[in-house]
């Protein structure tokens, strides 16, 4: 048993290498289009850390409160056990708001990751879009470079054979 344990370690401890390798390459691969991508989230990200920290510091001060609460209560026992009663339904109150504004952050940070990830999609698609009709203008100037060459080409004929043509009347 020792020794297929000792195996089943070896295992593993080669599965989480090549895992570590694969991640890594993968890793390594996907850096440079990450980094672009990550500036332009950074401005996004720095808000919703804002929130999540507004929600955490409201967290800590209902927590406060929640331990207020609870030594209100101890207190309350010494005294009455209605009051008690009515303090721990106080107590109740106050850890169910906690969940529930843990709950609204987690849902407003997965709403906006996913709002940034379709905004970063709409934001390649206009990239790609950009690109393909600043692509079509330079072929389009090169066309009327082209097109300038011959009419000047041709204006140069024409002003030579004028020239010609004058010469020959002056003789």
């Amino acid at each position: 048993a020792c020794e297929q344990l000792q195996n089943d370690v070896i295992a593993l401890k080669e599965a989480h290498c090549k895992q570590t390798k694969v991640t890594a390459e993968k890793q390594e691969q996907n850096q440079s289009a990450l980094r672009q991508e990550n500036e332009e989230l950074k401005a996004q990200v720095a808000s919703l850390r804002d929130e999540k920290n507004d929600a955490l510091r409201r967290g800590k001060e209902l927590e406060a409160l929640v331990e207020k609460k609870s030594t209100e209560v101890q207190a309350a026992l010494n005294e009455k056990d209605e009051a008690c009663e009515q303090l721990q339904n106080d107590v109740i109150a106050l850890k169910e708001a906690h969940c529930k504004q843990t709950k609204v952050t987690a849902e407003k940070q997965e709403q906006n990751q996913s709002a940034l990830r379709q905004e970063n999609e709409e934001l390649k698609a206009q990239v790609a879009s950009l690109r393909d009709e600043k692509n079509d203008a330079l072929r389009r100037g090169k066309e009327l470079e082209a097109l300038v060459e011959k009419k000047s080409t041709e204006v140069q004929a024409a002003l030579n054979e004028k020239d010609e043509a004058c010469e020959q009347l002056q003789n």
